[in-house]
């Protein structure tokens, strides 16, 4: 049984406050309300076993996808708007809505072609990348350009406004963990070599670092202060036990903060003025 809820509030937890080095500060959330359901989905849809699922960025639809090789398209009241078979009945990897929530990407364990999904049309394009064993999908900000990241490190990029595909071989050495993209269409991709690249729109390296440990998420973000127009220089990385804040404008003087807690979501960054703040979520009901 799938179950779909909406947050109408923040839940209660515990947020700690990380500014440069000084130590965490742990300040308690106030109660809140409970989450509101909006509907709930009978395993017929999806089979046994997990369900991959994401969001329209609008809120309006929810794609969903599990063992049985067909992607679920639904409305806000649970209805069934679009079903999309798939070629292989590989799991299903990520389901990723471009910016405008108006092309859906689907990614699937071992399988080089990635289908493309149109809202409006109800149609699938199919787009080849000519390469095995993809690992990673992120839309630009802009929600015109796609980056596919694959098991042996190589990437492509892909323009849906010109529908050209550029291949960026060897852009790591090995399996592409996690990435993002800024408003200024760079992309800071991590790789299980433990190296950090950012690449601009073309797919060129504009930087790279060697991290310690193997990261497994990465997040753009503001100085705060900064117009939110202004360019994204701030990268926070998540490497298991810690994060870290780099200022690509200042690549050279990272700061790294260590926490106990094992499992991290990152969902914002900044910095202020010569001191980093940060935001994620960990696991153990805390916020960072």
């Amino acid at each position: 049984m799938f179950r779909c809820v909406m947050h109408s509030q923040r839940p209660q937890r515990s947020v700690v406050a990380a500014r440069g080095a000084h130590c965490p500060r742990y300040i308690p959330f106030p109660k809140v309300a409970k989450m509101k359901k909006l509907f709930k989905l009978a395993s017929t849809y999806h089979g046994v076993g997990p369900v991959t699922f994401a969001w329209q960025p609008a809120g309006n639809f929810l794609a969903t996808a599990g063992k049985n090789g067909l992607v679920h398209i639904f409305d806000r009241q649970g209805e069934q708007y679009d079903e999309i078979g798939l070629d292989m009945g590989t799991p299903v990897l990520a389901l990723e809505w471009d910016h405008d929530g108006n092309t859906l990407a689907i990614l699937q364990t071992g399988n080089g072609i990635v289908p493309l999904w149109d809202l409006s049309a109800r149609t699938t394009q199919n787009l080849d990348t000519n390469l095995k064993d993809p690992s990673f999908i992120r839309w630009s900000n802009s929600g015109t350009q796609l980056a596919i990241g694959t098991v042996k490190g190589n990437l492509v990029l892909y323009s849906k406004s010109s529908r050209k595909i550029v291949p960026v071989l060897g852009k790591h050495s090995k399996k592409i963990t996690c990435g993002a993209w800024n408003n200024s269409d760079q992309l800071v991709l991590g790789s299980d070599d433990r190296m950090i690249t950012v690449s601009n729109a073309g797919g060129d390296t504009l930087q790279q670092r060697e991290l310690k440990l193997v990261p497994t998420d990465c997040k753009f973000g503001h100085r705060k202060g900064d117009s939110t127009r202004g360019p994204e220089t701030c990268v926070a990385i998540n490497v298991v036990k810690s994060l870290i804040l780099l200022d690509t404008t200042d690549p050279d003087n990272p700061i790294e903060l260590t926490f106990q807690a094992v499992n991290m979501s990152l969902h914002q960054s900044f910095t202020s003025n010569k001191q980093y703040g940060m935001v994620a979520a960990l696991r153990n009901d805390q916020s960072v």
